[in-house]
């Protein structure tokens, strides 16, 4: 399971085992809220840098 950053989380067993996982019609439904309400967010971009090889050893 992944908290809402989309890092990998641990949840207590009863959650992982709830019906909602496990029943495909729930399951479904969940899945439809998740995608329907997307997380949002944004990333800042800089500008472009000239980048030297590395030197040899």
């Amino acid at each position: 399971m992944y908290d809402h950053h989309g890092v990998p989380t641990r949840i207590d067993g009863s959650r992982f085992f709830s019906p909602t996982f496990w029943e495909p019609a729930q399951y479904q439904a969940w899945q439809d809220a998740q995608w329907r309400a997307p997380p949002e967010g944004s990333v800042e971009v800089g500008e472009v840098e000239q980048v030297r090889p590395p030197e040899a050893e």
